[in-house]
């Protein structure tokens, strides 16, 4: 990622930023996978009913 090459590595808001990072992709990725599950779930549903 270019955000992370452009902070230096050896400060401590770095790696306050980058576990900032990881923590928001972390919940990005919960919430994508739980909003496809409902996608899917809602699909079949409807299909079944059809």
């Amino acid at each position: 990622c270019g955000v992370r090459s452009a902070i230096p590595t050896s400060s401590l808001h770095y790696k306050l930023f980058e576990r900032f990072l990881t923590v928001t992709e972390f919940m990005a990725i919960d919430l994508y996978g739980q909003i496809t599950v409902r996608l899917q779930l809602a699909r079949v549903s409807l299909c079944k009913g059809a």
